[in-house]
């Protein structure tokens, strides 16, 4: 029985002190928790996001990816979102390109399945040193937004309208993440 503790006991003591050694490393090297911190420079708190440009056919784009944009960034909470005026940092943002692409067919040839695929070109600049801080061009979304047409109209661009938004909303979070962990 004492051989069995004895094991044990070192067996978590070498534990304990393996932990601390990688949290230690880990520490050393700049690594942190996604999350937690930001690779901004200090002076920068508050965020000004002015609608983006659309340079696509498809309508009113910019107003929803500015409008997921403040919205993720307000729960993010690491920067306060302002107006322009008052921002230390502006994101610009331009809609540089937005399509429909079918997916699949039914056996009549006629589309089953639309993805939408959108690219934006970021621009974080800093308002006091007057630099661009980050920058990303043709960014576009990690997550697959698709839907399925309808024989309503209305239904159709509902879902549509929908799959955008959720495009517009990782774009976003991807956005946040780049920005804060400084890739």
């Amino acid at each position: 029985m004492k051989r069995f503790t004895v094991h044990c006991s070192l067996y978590f003591v070498s534990s304990i002190l393996a932990t601390v050694l990688l949290s230690t490393v880990l520490m050393g090297c700049g690594y942190h928790f996604i999350g937690s911190g930001s690779a901004l420079p200090e002076h920068i708190k508050k965020v000004g996001i002015p609608l983006a440009v659309n340079r696509t056919p498809e309508p009113g784009l910019e107003d929803i990816l500015a409008k997921a944009l403040i919205e993720e960034f307000k729960k993010d909470g690491r920067l306060k979102v302002v107006s322009t005026e008052e921002a230390d940092t502006i994101l610009h943002s331009v809609v540089v390109s937005f399509q429909t692409v079918p997916l699949s067919f039914d056996n009549k040839g006629l589309v089953t399945v639309y993805r939408v695929v959108m690219k934006v070109d970021f621009k974080l600049e800093d308002i006091r040193d007057k630099k661009i801080i980050w920058e990303e061009r043709e960014m576009e979304s990690t997550l697959k937004s698709d839907y399925k047409p309808s024989n309503d109209l209305a239904v159709t661009r509902t879902l549509k309208d929908e799959a955008i938004r959720k495009t517009c909303r990782d774009i976003s979070l991807d956005v946040i993440s780049r920005i804060h962990e400084g890739f």
